[in-house]
């Protein structure tokens, strides 16, 4: 639909108060209006659906979630919301979107001529500035996703900063949907999982490292040859080798081993070594008292020993410990004076010693939560993802808080005597993976 069509079969209210000045695009059913703001006089930016002109039905739902997503966002790196309305008229209904204009330019907008667009240093930049507009999108409840964060949406403002635009495939994922979206994206922009219409924020992070890799290349991502679903950039860069940590740790096929979010990848970008790398693929920072580290897909959470969280052990470990050490000084005592034989010397010793190292072993060490692809394991007890529905945060009372298992709808308790972050954490941890095995 031509621009004059379109300002002609907008209401007369609209007309008093938008004057368009431009056309931008007519791309995916959607025009999309450069126009002066004459009740504060600023430009934005109009995109107009006309739904007679639609050519699928998932458009209106795409427009509407656009909508939606940038009235609730507060954040100078996302255009700011100005107006929308639903306009019904003889020609038909029509869905309006006023936003924000961005003055600057787009990172890249161009064709791609094998020439490097940035350099090293600035494409590290580049990573930053986004990096913390995706961890504001991603804090929000439910995360908001991109799902189509390509050079061209990546906008420079004139004093340096940048702001994300094209939000016309963003999704808010909820924390517990079944199921997949429609594929939403730009080819050579869009991670594996994505693909398949699974779409998480460390699929935002996948199609930020890729455009790096456009960036730094000159090379348009959906050129370069793919091994599986490896984009394959490496012989096409020269950089530094914590450049290539940062890029793989974007650009890993499996969500799972890939930095999980904006706020992962600025703790990547703030010590980028082979350390951060397993921290950064934690969805968010750990309790001081908790220890994670992902080895091989598999992320171990390291919590508390027993002992120095439960009162009744807090109180029983320091008596039963004298009494095995009085009990220990006893027998070597009888044994240096010969006053016990050596057999009855043995049982004593072992009697002592089993149950010693046992309350040891047990109230001391760290108890231990193991998240692999097949299965959750709780200080030893197993759960195949199959059969988990949930996990959920539990009020123990004396004993803190716990943590309990949804299986075959029925909660079997797994732990104990968890400070009220630690549990939070952990829970918000098992989710992020339950959701992505599903």
């Amino acid at each position: 639909m031509h621009f004059e069509d379109i300002i002609a079969a907008m209401s007369d209210k609209l007309r008093d108060r938008y004057r368009v000045i431009e056309p931008l695009s007519t791309a995916r059913d959607v025009t999309t209006l450069k126009a002066i703001d004459d009740t504060s006089g600023r430009h934005v930016v109009i995109r107009v659906l006309e739904l007679r002109h639609i050519t699928r039905w998932k458009a209106i739902e795409l427009f509407e979630r656009e909508v939606d997503a940038l009235r609730s966002f507060d954040h100078r790196g996302v255009p700011s919301f100005v107006d929308s309305w639903v306009d019904e008229s003889a020609d038909g209904v029509s869905l309006g979107l006023v936003r924000e204009w961005v003055d600057g330019i787009a990172v890249h907008d161009g064709e791609w001529a094998a020439e490097p667009i940035v350099g090293e240093d600035e494409a590290i930049g580049l990573a930053r500035g986004v990096a913390e507009i995706l961890a504001y999108l991603h804090s929000l409840r439910p995360p908001v996703i991109h799902r189509d964060l390509t050079p061209e949406h990546i906008i420079r403002r004139p004093d340096g900063s940048l702001t994300l635009v094209g939000f016309g495939s963003v999704r808010a994922v909820l924390p517990r949907t079944v199921g997949g979206s429609t594929f939403v994206g730009t080819s050579g922009y869009v991670a594996p999982e994505q693909l398949m219409g699974r779409a998480m924020p460390a699929s935002d992070i996948y199609a930020l490292g890729a455009s790096l890799v456009a960036l730094l290349t000159g090379l348009d991502p959906s050129s370069l040859t793919t091994d599986g679903a490896r984009l394959q950039y490496e012989s096409h860069l020269e950089v530094r080798d914590s450049t290539r940590r940062l890029l793989g740790a974007m650009l890993a096929p499996v969500a799972e081993d890939r930095v999980t979010s904006g706020a992962a990848l600025l703790r990547l970008l703030d010590a980028p070594d082979a350390s951060a790398v397993e921290l950064a693929l934690t969805n968010s920072p750990p309790p001081a008292s908790v220890v994670a580290v992902v080895k091989e897909s598999e992320l171990h959470i390291e919590l508390p020993t027993l002992a120095s969280r439960d009162a009744l052990l807090r109180r029983a470990v320091p008596i039963v410990l004298g009494l095995c050490a009085l009990m220990t000084l006893y027998i070597g005592w009888r044994a240096l004076t010969g006053g016990t034989k050596v057999v009855p010397l043995l049982i004593a010793t072992a009697a002592v010693a089993i149950p010693y190292g046992w309350i040891f072993r047990t109230t001391t060490r760290r108890r231990v939560i193991r998240l692999s692809p097949d299965a959750l394991r709780i200080d030893g007890k197993l759960f195949a993802w199959v059969s988990v529905s949930d996990v959920r945060r539990i009020d123990c009372g004396e004993k803190g808080y716990g943590l309990a298992v949804e299986v075959d709808d029925r909660l079997q308790s797994a732990m104990t005597n968890l400070e009220l972050a630690e549990a939070d954490w952990v829970v918000q941890q098992i989710r992020a993976r339950l959701e992505s095995e599903r």
